[in-house]
């Protein structure tokens, strides 16, 4: 039996990807975060909306949006992005909620 590469421990330790249904809107792509993206999160908390935007724009896979791009939506589409937020959270075995309770139509 022979060891595993860094190669494949890496890409295990990713995580697979999951397709989400946006209610309306159309399947989007999504996987888990690493320690490195949730320990960056976690430094730059202060604000849960961003805290939240980053989220998606780290896990969201496809469409692949930046944080730019999300933060340039309309401040009535923000909702719909709580459930993307919970479900990345879930994906990378975070709580299900991440500071949701202050973003917009969440928590």
């Amino acid at each position: 039996m022979g060891y595993l590469s860094a190669g494949d421990l890496l890409a295990a330790a990713v995580g697979e990807t999951v397709d989400f249904e946006m209610a309306g809107l159309g399947t989007v792509r999504l996987r888990s975060l690493t320690v490195l993206e949730y320990a960056s999160l976690l430094r730059d908390a202060s604000d849960p909306i961003v805290t939240n935007m980053k989220t998606v724009a780290l896990g969201m896979v496809e469409p692949a949006l930046s944080l730019e791009e999300l933060m340039g939506l309309r401040a009535g589409m923000v909702s719909s992005l709580v459930p993307l937020a919970e479900r990345i959270a879930e994906l990378s075995a975070l709580s299900s909620k991440v500071e949701l309770a202050n973003f917009p139509g969440g928590g």
